[in-house]
């Protein structure tokens, strides 16, 4: 039993919500910081609802000023401070929700009929070695990887213009392998969740466990620093070198 290794299911199907459901306003302005270039957008949101960072990201200056002194008066925690909503103006109107702003790239919206939405899940990464020995990564959403496929083009882009070689592409559901040094078993793991920086969550192909599970989080960087192998584990525990 100890040399069988667990087989799961890979999760490729072009299929799930494409986007999450708030939709943000697009103010058309671009910020620029040392991160990139951030387009600026606006959401409504419910006062009970806000965070405690997120009361500074309201737009209009009047109302910022009123739910921020509010807060304060009110033991300084939004969550709690709105058992009952502040008066605008003393006149008898409730302020229950309010206008933020919030930075996102726009490569990482959705556009969608009255304005952006985040993507939703992501389908894949791509995990390339660059020209000069470096790794670069691209992870494709389910949005993005939907417009490939109704163009009729490759779901994962294995060539690229600038002399990247392709090493390989991981959806969550497959298996990774790690090999050890000094006689020790190689190990093997699972790729539970991918995120947009390039960090990938791996759990032991092996955890069943229904407690919180201990997650290894390699970067793209570390799966090739640690000559990372992809494998095809078919039902009954049989590997082979998936080489995509």
């Amino acid at each position: 039993m100890d040399a069988i290794i667990v087989s799961h299911r890979v999760r490729k199907k072009v299929s799930g919500p494409l986007h999450k459901e708030t939709i943000y306003g697009d103010t058309r302005k671009d910020e620029k910081t040392k991160s990139g270039v951030y387009r600026v957008f606006v959401t409504r949101k419910k006062l009970d609802q806000l965070s405690n960072n997120e009361v500074k990201d309201i737009r209009d200056d009047a109302i910022r000023a009123i739910v921020s002194d509010w807060v304060e008066k009110h033991g300084g925690n939004p969550k709690k401070a709105f058992a009952e909503f502040p008066d605008l103006g003393g006149k008898g109107r409730k302020i229950r929700k309010a206008r933020l702003t919030i930075k996102r790239q726009i490569e990482l919206m959705a556009p969608v009929s009255t304005g952006y939405a985040a993507f939703g899940a992501n389908h894949h990464i791509a995990i390339y070695k660059t020209a000069k020995g470096g790794a670069d990564f691209e992870v494709v959403s389910l949005f993005q990887a939907t417009r490939r496929l109704a163009r009729r083009e490759p779901l994962v882009r294995r060539n690229r213009d600038d002399g990247s070689t392709f090493v390989m592409s991981l959806c969550a559901g497959d298996t990774v392998k790690f090999a050890r040094e000094g006689g020790e078993k190689a190990s093997f793991w699972r790729v539970q969740k991918i995120s947009g920086n390039g960090q990938i969550s791996l759990l032991d192909v092996a955890d069943a466990s229904p407690e919180e599970p201990t997650l290894f989080e390699p970067t793209y960087g570390g799966l090739l620093s640690r000559n990372a192998e992809k494998l095809s584990v078919d039902p009954i525990g049989r590997i082979r070198a998936a080489n995509d």
